[in-house]
């Protein structure tokens, strides 16, 4: 898929406890990526949360294009990309909510005090789309990988 809109495997992704990593464009053009919670908002709109101080949220403010991949923890052969732009950047108390109650959804415990804050939730218009399952990989690797 090549559009801008959200499939349900997709959405599934988003709205799992899976990892993404988000790609910024730093001041000379070379990428800067970090891995984030990620969710999707009520107009299935990506939104992620960044510190007011990081280099990505920095990044976004003087270039809003970015790139996210994400996969699926429990089988890392199911992922999708997003490319798209930051729609809006909702400041406190919004923030703060969005990342207190993602700590429950991935670690299954308040996020510890004190909060990184203050912070801000980026949301994010995807302007491309793209999923990707390798069906019929699985996912058992061994304790270490050969040498």
């Amino acid at each position: 898929m090549g559009s801008g809109r959200l499939t349900a495997e997709v959405r599934d992704l988003f709205l799992g406890p899976n990892y993404a990593h988000v790609a910024t464009l730093m001041l000379d053009g070379s990428p800067h990526t970090v891995p984030v919670w990620i969710d999707l908002d009520d107009h299935d709109r990506v939104v992620f949360y960044k510190e007011d101080g990081s280099v990505g949220l920095r990044n976004l403010k003087r270039d809003p294009r970015l790139a996210i991949s994400i996969t699926a923890v429990q089988n890392p052969y199911r992922s999708a990309l997003v490319r798209g732009h930051v729609l809006e950047l909702r400041g406190e108390p919004a923030a703060c909510e969005w990342l207190t109650a993602q700590a429950v959804s991935y670690t299954g415990r308040p996020y510890p005090e004190p909060l990184p804050g203050p912070g801000t939730l980026v949301v994010v218009q995807a302007d491309h789309v793209s999923h990707h399952d390798s069906a019929g990989m699985r996912h058992d690797p061994p304790a270490r990988r050969p040498a």
